[in-house]
């Protein structure tokens, strides 16, 4: 058992530096993401996300298994 969580712990430290990696260059490239966002309006309507974070949200979501988030009321 505590192999497995050692297992599974180590790839969610790598998972979670590959993310904090990819927000810290957000900045660096946040003066192409208003050009892109006008020009492709967005994946999902309403979003706040960027399209490149809404990417990110979307392969971790289907490495989770794409478990559904619960909507407000436990609906």
């Amino acid at each position: 058992m505590q192999e497995e969580w050692t297992d599974v712990y180590a790839k969610f430290r790598v998972m979670h530096m590959r993310v904090a990696k990819q927000v810290q260059k957000l900045p660096e490239s946040s003066e192409e993401e208003p050009q892109r966002e006008e020009r492709d309006n967005g994946i999902q309507a309403g979003s706040s996300l960027s399209p490149r974070l809404q990417k990110i949200q979307q392969e971790i979501l289907a490495r989770r298994g794409n478990r559904s988030v619960p909507t407000k009321g436990g609906e």
